[in-house]
């Protein structure tokens, strides 16, 4: 457990064997840990004997307005899963901040490869590793747009008219509450051009938000099968391409200096 980051467990423990189905939580010794990686939400492993569940909430501290939405969360991976089968399904959500100090919700827990930078030991002597991976993540997300909303419970999950503008303009806000004078002109300029070529939406499905490789899982020794995504937080309807725009932020080309590569999956 990472220091300040621990919850009232007992308080958790009990809400949870009330909540949840008793063949769950009945069957064996309550235990936690944390999840190695740091993420912007708390992710904790819950063990109940052999039972294995996942629970997220928000960071600590101030946050923005509509940021770390457990209940948003919630509420796709607890129809989602019926429909793809990389959504993890979520069993359990609670608003009552007695209980954990935020909003949180409980998950299945998935097994598998996460890349962060460096290929894990059961994919390293395979061949065309990162081609194979990238291809299986391009796959994974062009099967989760092709979901029908409606039919998965979830056509009221935003207001996919209007989707690109809005995320220029709100970036264009954010900035200028946070605004460096030796950037302004610059900020300022690409926000200019980001307004006056945004395109036309070429159709309305399920945007994540956050899809890039590190936000996904691959079955061990195997590059091509994605098992799950996660962070579902941001899940909204618009435009599909937005997604594509965001996996390809934080994929490297041959030809990027090595300060964007720094941030990206270079040498995978």
């Amino acid at each position: 457990m990472r220091p300040g980051e621990d919850l009232d467990w007992v308080a958790i423990e009990a809400h949870l064997q009330a909540n949840l189905p008793a063949e769950v939580v009945a069957d064996g010794e309550f235990t936690v840990s944390q999840f190695p990686n740091r993420a912007a939400n708390l992710t904790y492993l819950i063990v109940f004997g052999d039972n294995e569940l996942v629970l997220r909430r928000p960071p600590f501290g101030t946050m923005a307005p509509g940021a770390h939405d457990m209940e948003r969360e919630f509420k796709v991976l607890s129809r989602l899963w019926e429909h793809f089968d990389k959504a993890p399904p979520a069993y359990l959500f609670s608003d009552d901040h007695s209980i954990a100090g935020a909003d949180f919700f409980v998950m299945e827990r998935r097994r598998g490869e996460v890349i962060r930078g460096v290929l894990p030991e059961s994919m390293r002597d395979l061949e065309g590793v990162g081609r194979r991976l990238g291809l299986a993540l391009v796959d994974a997300i062009a099967e989760f747009h092709l979901l029908d909303p409606d039919v998965c419970g979830l056509g009221d999950l935003g207001r996919p008219d209007g989707f690109i503008a809005r995320q220029v303009g709100g970036r264009k806000k954010r900035w200028d509450l946070v605004a460096d004078p030796a950037w302004d002109g610059a900020m300022t300029e690409i926000h200019r051009r980001l307004d006056i070529s945004t395109p036309d939406a070429q159709r309305v499905s399920f945007v994540h938000n956050d899809l890039k490789l590190d936000n996904s899982m691959f079955a061990t020794g195997n590059t091509d099968r994605v098992v799950a995504f996660f962070d579902w937080d941001m899940t909204t309807l618009g435009d599909p391409p937005a997604d594509l725009g965001t996996l390809l932020n934080y994929w490297p080309d041959p030809d990027d200096d090595e300060e964007v590569r720094r941030a990206s999956h270079d040498g995978i």
